[in-house]
């Protein structure tokens, strides 16, 4: 049975930069808290973050996966970059680069927790 859902937003008008700091705080959440954490990030990339991550749980309600879902894997690549000019004094031109992303998100289902059984400690009997 499929336990993971892969989501997808390519072309994002944001630097990969911007939008790898706010993946690398949601990655490893739980689906709802991570939704929490985006919306109350003011950078506009949260938005974009936060509404791929609404995408990825109605794919994740359509593919049947049970209520424990975690954030397990947020990748950001560079996508194509769009070159502008913009005029400045003396018959000058900068030039401004326009970065864009590809985001990719995957949700998957939380491993249940074993509690750890302490291990007895093996005394050492020796003799001197």
């Amino acid at each position: 049975m499929l336990q993971t859902v892969q989501v997808h937003h390519r072309f994002a008008h944001h630097t990969p930069r911007k939008v790898r700091l706010l993946a690398d705080l949601v990655r490893g959440l739980t689906t709802d808290r991570a939704l929490i954490q985006l919306e109350l990030k003011p950078q506009t990339a949260a938005k974009t973050l936060a509404k791929l991550l609404r995408s990825g749980l109605a794919a994740a309600d359509q593919a049947n996966l049970p209520a424990n879902r975690i954030v397990k894997l947020v990748t950001v690549d560079e996508g194509p970059k769009a070159s502008r000019f913009i005029p400045q004094s003396r018959g000058r031109a900068s030039r401004i680069v326009k970065q864009q992303s590809h985001i990719n998100l995957t949700i998957g289902v939380a491993e249940a927790r074993q509690a750890k059984i302490p291990s007895k400690t093996k005394t050492k009997t020796g003799s001197k």
